[in-house]
């Protein structure tokens, strides 16, 4: 068995399942969920429930306090069926998506949980093509190591 794995899973399930937890803030779908080494997990984009918008809004469960912040200023673009990757210092890049017109992203992000204040940043458009609903991968042996597949 792969404690590595289960172990995440344990966690999430407690902050999901804990009384006071409640719901996220922004009811959203199509966003990202990325658990950080602290055992927080980071809520990224996706489109709300109301009126079917993209958002920008990034949120954090704070499994210390068991509820959950949202970060002032949010993403640069709102965006919906991006990835977010946890980097190996812990930042998370945030790529692709779906801008509000459903048009594919190639623009990056880095979201940095370990900031004070906590917050993302745009890197501008890095990918060579645009894409959305995709999948990214933190390679972690070889001489490609630490670079998102």
């Amino acid at each position: 068995m792969n404690f590595r794995k289960v172990i995440p899973l344990c966690l999430t399930a407690l902050a999901a399942f804990a009384s006071a937890a409640g719901a996220a803030m922004t009811a959203r779908h199509s966003h990202t969920s990325t658990l950080l080494p602290d055992g927080n997990f980071l809520i990224i984009g996706g489109v709300t429930n109301s009126a079917n918008a993209v958002t920008d809004v990034v949120e954090m469960y704070n499994m210390t306090t068991n509820a959950y912040e949202t970060w002032a200023g949010g993403l640069s673009v709102a965006r919906s069926s991006h990835t977010a990757t946890l980097m190996s210092d812990g930042r998370v890049l945030v790529a692709g998506g779906f801008d509000a017109s459903g048009t594919p992203m190639s623009s990056l992000e880095i979201c940095y949980p370990n900031n004070t204040p906590k917050s993302c940043s745009s890197i501008g458009a890095v990918l060579t093509t645009p894409r959305g609903g995709h999948t990214a991968t933190l390679l972690s042996k070889g001489p490609y190591s630490g670079q998102v597949l």
